[in-house]
């Protein structure tokens, strides 16, 4: 009878403070998985965190970054001039984009920014207005107020454990202020081995 008082108190306190679980917003939406980009479920894991299942991407694209930016955009076209706004990668930096195999990884804003204040996501390629993948992001998604929801599974953890202490990540005024590609050998650009390659 006690454990059933405690866990009626449990709840009742979960549903006071407002937690939801994350919002899934799918895969993303690409082009016949052009430059091989292709992740698997794509989370709003807060208002300022996204999380990328298996991202992966060859890194063969010039200048490619993560983009955020609002519905007037045609985000859902291949080629089109996004007016939207870099982000940092995983690691909190502004390099563009190396080559990623399969990995989970953690995207998160800048303070003061919100994920829930944009209309969709984007791996966008400057130079060629090409836009390699996206999803839709959902400004309705709702959060505790501590911006720290519940991780639902397992997977999530590991992801999560497997990101490792968080980086501060740069502002988007830094990103913004030097969006040219730097050459692969000068030892700017993050190159991922593929999985089970030791040299």
């Amino acid at each position: 009878m006690e454990l059933f008082y405690l866990l009626a108190l449990v709840l009742g306190v979960l549903l006071i403070s407002g937690i939801h679980a994350q919002m899934d917003l799918g895969k993303l939406e690409t082009w016949d998985n052009f430059n091989d980009v292709d992740s698997e479920m794509i989370t709003m894991m807060a208002p300022n965190k996204l999380m990328i299942r298996k991202f992966e991407y060859n890194g063969d694209g010039p200048a490619a970054w993560f983009m955020i930016g609002k519905e007037k955009d045609d985000y859902n076209e291949e080629f089109a001039n996004l007016d939207g706004v870099i982000i940092p990668d995983e690691d909190g930096g502004c390099d563009r984009l190396g080559r990623y195999d399969g990995e989970d990884i953690m995207l998160t804003l800048p303070k003061d920014m919100k994920f829930t204040d944009y209309d969709y996501f984007s791996v966008f390629c400057i130079p060629f207005s090409h836009n390699f993948g996206y999803i839709r992001l959902r400004r309705d998604a709702v959060f505790n107020a501590t911006e720290q929801p519940l991780v639902a599974t397992v997977a999530d953890q590991i992801a999560a454990a497997a990101a490792g202490p968080e980086a501060e990540p740069k502002t988007i005024e830094e990103c913004e202020q030097d969006p040219e590609p730097r050459g692969e050998n000068d030892g700017n650009v993050r190159r991922r081995r593929k999985k089970g390659n030791k040299h």
